[in-house]
């Protein structure tokens, strides 16, 4: 190995490292947040089912009582 290229790898690794943790650091960040917002929306869809069922359920008791 020439003297050139070991100078090369020295700038070279070091650079391709940190290329490598920030991806994954991005990446693990970037997982967290989705799942949190999965969760979010998961439960807001929830209520708005569970405010929709009950508004069937008050028509429901109107017609029956009319």
């Amino acid at each position: 190995m020439t003297l050139k290229q070991k100078i090369l790898l020295l700038g070279a690794v070091p650079v391709l490292l940190m290329a490598l943790v920030v991806n994954l650091s991005n990446y693990m960040v970037s997982k967290s947040a989705l799942e949190s917002e999965l969760v979010v929306a998961r439960e807001d869809a929830i209520k708005e089912r569970k405010a929709l069922l009950s508004s069937y359920i008050m028509m429901a008791k109107t017609a029956v009582d009319a």
